[in-house]
């Protein structure tokens, strides 16, 4: 018996409303066991057009999309309907979780221009799926927002254009183009101060920091009601990095403390705001610092020197027991790195420097991309296999695009992990000079080394044996005040 006569079989069954009432309860199940979608695939193209826009409004987005596909299958884009139908199966990939998917049909729609009116809806998802790093930024963004003549947009749209543009031609360092596309947003838009921010991070990068400075101030400010609180963030961040630069390690410690809260999603402040307090004399503080960094939020860091600056931090303390332990705890946690970089293994061909470098801050958004595109792929097959045959087409949309990163990933991988190879094996070399100059300052009784002095005293020292029992997992929502207690051993 197929599926449609056992369920004709079982509601010819029911004798009453109550019975009725608890097969509707079940009757999602049942359809899936006996394959009651299958009917689906036997649509023509009308009832499919019509069904998928019918399910869209309903919420049912399974359906909508793979009714959405059946249309688009037997459809010509010359069909008045077509860009309709990619909207419809857009949104509804979108609401199941399949933004990239979802970015591609935008982005057809976009591209042909066939339907003006629906021009701006696809533009506007864009925008909205970029500002979450939820699109292909070298597809969408450069390779089309950059570089197609947009005109004619809302306000707001034409801003989110303008700010694309002049992005995209300051990375290539055409400079003209960049201002006058900036110019083109309006002040009380949320893509001025973002274009601010990244003029200031040019300018950076051509080593005009007094330049940099000036932009950043002003989007700092606690004040700046227009700031959006990322942005100031993150010009709190390159304030903090330009002033530690600049040796103004006072100004770059209260600008780190102001940007805390991003810790758990960039963990390589901390270790920024450990080198800050280092050279400031604050080795207590810094050593502190380096110990939230062992929490497992922080997990994701891979920063060799993280060994190097705790070994720094305790020779300034003339704790040389100690700090001959931060030494070796460098092999001890990337002791399997080192052990295949030293036996001649190619960087490139070590899955132990493949793994952590996924993880560095350069590439770990197009690392989650690649993640996000594999598991969007799986859950696009369920939706695919009711669409029948018309199915095929998102699977090989979203095949391609899954080739199209892995490629694009594994070519900047590679650049990381001899990036990260370098500086594992620099971090080495170090901390064995490290070790020889341990020495040689324990021979000469324990003589503080050139450099500032500790700022600050102990107040006071436990005594006796205090232990601490933790679940797996510490917090660091204390790292306003957290400093390792722990007397001076120099001999003055």
């Amino acid at each position: 018996m197929d599926g449609a006569g056992a369920l004709s079989s079982v509601l010819n069954a029911v004798k009453s409303a109550a019975e009725l009432r608890k097969l509707g309860a079940i009757l999602p199940l049942l359809c899936g066991l006996l394959g009651c979608g299958s009917s689906l695939v036997s649509m023509d193209r009308e009832e499919a057009f019509g069904r998928s826009v019918e399910a869209h409004v309903d919420g049912d987005h399974d359906m909508a999309a793979a009714a959405a596909l059946m249309y688009l299958e037997s459809a010509t884009e010359d069909d008045p309907r077509y860009d309709r139908a990619q909207m419809t199966l857009a949104g509804s990939l979108k609401a199941l979780g399949l933004n990239y998917g979802a970015s591609l049909y935008y982005l057809d729609i976009a591209q042909s221009r066939r339907n003006v009116d629906l021009l701006n809806r696809a533009l506007e998802s864009l925008a909205a799926l970029s500002i979450t790093d939820l699109v292909d930024e070298e597809l969408v963004l450069r390779a089309f927002v950059a570089s197609e003549d947009l005109s004619g947009l809302p306000r707001e749209l034409a801003n989110f254009v303008h700010f694309v543009k002049g992005r995209d031609s300051l990375r290539r360092n055409e400079l003209a183009w960049a201002e006058r596309s900036f110019a083109g947003i309006e002040p009380d838009s949320p893509y001025y101060p973002r274009a601010q921010l990244v003029t200031a991070a040019h300018a950076i990068s051509q080593s005009d920091l007094e330049e940099a400075e000036e932009v950043l101030s002003p989007l700092a400010e606690t004040e700046a009601p227009l700031v959006p609180k990322d942005v100031r963030s993150e010009a709190r961040l390159a304030l903090a990095r330009i002033a530690l630069d600049r040796q103004r390690v006072r100004d770059a410690i209260a600008h780190y403390e102001e940007v805390q809260s991003v810790a758990p999603e960039r963990p390589g402040v901390v270790l920024e705001m450990a080198w800050a307090h280092y050279y400031r004399g604050n080795f207590r503080r810094s050593l502190g610092l380096l110990i939230a960094l062992d929490a497992p939020v922080f997990e994701a860091l891979i920063a060799p020197e993280r060994y190097l600056l705790e070994a720094y931090n305790l020779r300034k303390l003339c704790q040389l027991d100690l700090a001959r332990v931060a030494v070796n705890r460098l092999r001890s946690r990337h002791g399997e790195a080192l052990q295949e970089l030293e036996s001649g293994i190619p960087a490139i061909e070590s899955e132990v420097l493949r793994r952590s470098a996924k993880e560095r801050p350069s590439l770990r958004r197009e690392t989650r991309l690649v993640e996000q595109v594999r598991s969007e792929l799986d859950r696009a097959r369920e939706i695919a296999a009711r669409a029948g045959d018309a199915g095929d087409a998102l699977l090989q949309t979203y095949e391609a695009a899954l080739d199209r990163l892995a490629q694009r990933h594994e070519s900047n991988l590679n650049r990381e992990v001899r990036q990260l190879a370098t500086e594992l094996a620099s971090a080495s070399d170090g901390l064995r000079l490290l070790l020889h100059e341990l020495s040689v300052q324990l021979l000469r009784g324990r003589a503080r080394p050139d450099g500032p002095a500790p700022r600050g005293g102990v107040s006071e020292i436990p005594t006796g044996e205090v232990a601490y029992s933790f679940t797996g997992e510490f917090w660091t929502d204390e790292m306003d005040d957290l400093e390792v207690t722990i007397e001076d051993r120099c001999l003055q």
